[in-house]
């Protein structure tokens, strides 16, 4: 076998993952597609993972472990696709589990479908390890394909459909169109590739269960979710819009309903975060805050009203009134600065 040319190149971030490597080095080989490499990045573990990665090459050579001292999922991931030569690549993380034959499934939909870019399957979200879950039901296996920027504008729109990034199988040339992982993110990178993915390539769906999501405490979305003093997601996906989302609308050239739903997230998250903290002189500091956070963006002279009133009344009624009769009615005629403005 030609080890120089795989099919796939599995990339597999490490972050003091040791109790994980050994099962999911069996859980890829149990795909059964032997022309792969597998990309191990470590990101700083202080456990034995590295030793444990060490001892998977010296009896396979498609394993090959990388270091990646800035710390975050995306970087260690780019790191990994600097590295990978296969014609395919899938991002596993290594405490989560393929289902049998998944990639194999995967791989047909590119196989056979070649204006089709990234193909994801279906996730299962379990407190439990794979070996505890109940079995989800058996699906139709129907594929619907999706032309940008359909998907994009969705996944952007309700994050609640998004699958995380072992769903996916990409070709290697969705790097060389939309780019790779923003650094800058250390929650929501993938969240972001995934509009950007949906926004500029054909996406396909296939109905099937790919990958069980393991929700256990030391992952980082429970990490995040446990940090989080105020229970509320949205101050978790606020510096998503300001350092991610906001900025890319000014790199690429995005269609209306990008513009219209970016406006919505950031005027409707102002008020939820003003909602959700208690105390008036904390909700004043905060507001100060999120209005240097935007700039150049201005909040609108009818929605700061509304972000006043909220701040005064702390009442959930004038939030909602403020979200669903002011802000969605009034999308269409907010004004974004111009690109030399916000650069």
């Amino acid at each position: 076998m030609n080890l120089s040319t795989p099919i796939i190149s599995f990339i597999i971030p490490v972050y003091n993952g040791a109790a994980f490597i050994e099962a999911a080095y069996a859980n890829i080989l149990s795909q059964g597609i032997a022309a792969i490499e597998l990309i191990f990045i470590d990101n700083n573990s202080t456990d034995t993972s590295c030793t444990m990665i060490k001892n998977l090459q010296a009896k396979d050579e498609r394993v090959l472990l990388l270091q990646e001292k800035k710390q975050g999922a995306a970087a260690a991931r780019n790191t990994g696709i600097k590295a990978s030569k296969g014609q395919y690549v899938h991002f596993f993380d290594v405490d989560d589990t393929l289902y049998p034959n998944a990639i194999l499934a995967l791989r047909d939909v590119l196989d056979t479908r070649l204006e089709v870019m990234s193909v994801y399957g279906n996730t299962l979200r379990s407190y439990v390890p794979f070996e505890e879950a109940e079995l989800p039901p058996e699906t139709a296996g129907e594929i619907q394909v999706y032309d940008a920027p359909q998907k994009g504008l969705l996944w952007f729109a309700n994050k609640s459909i998004m699958v995380g990034p072992p769903a996916f199988l990409h070709r290697r040339t969705v790097f060389e169109t939309i780019g790779v992982f923003p650094e800058h993110l250390l929650v929501g990178e993938d969240a972001l590739f995934h509009v950007m993915l949906g926004l500029h390539c054909v996406v396909a769906h296939l109905d099937r269960y790919v990958y069980l999501y393991y929700r256990h405490a030391d992952s980082t979305v429970s990490k995040t979710n446990q940090n989080n003093v105020r229970n509320d997601k949205v101050f978790t996906y606020w510096p998503q819009y300001i350092k991610g989302y906001l900025p890319y609308y000014y790199r690429k050239v995005l269609p209306e309903g990008y513009r219209l739903e970016l406006i919505k997230r950031i005027y409707g998250a102002m008020g939820r975060m003003l909602l959700k903290t208690p105390g008036f002189k904390a909700r004043c500091a905060l507001y100060s805050t999120l209005k240097v956070e935007i700039a150049p963006l201005k909040v609108p002279l009818l929605y700061r009203l509304f972000l006043i009133a909220i701040i005064c009344s702390h009442s959930v009624w004038v939030y909602k009134f403020y979200v669903f009769y002011i802000l969605e009615p009034t999308l269409r005629f907010v004004r974004l600065p111009e690109k030399d403005q916000y650069l």
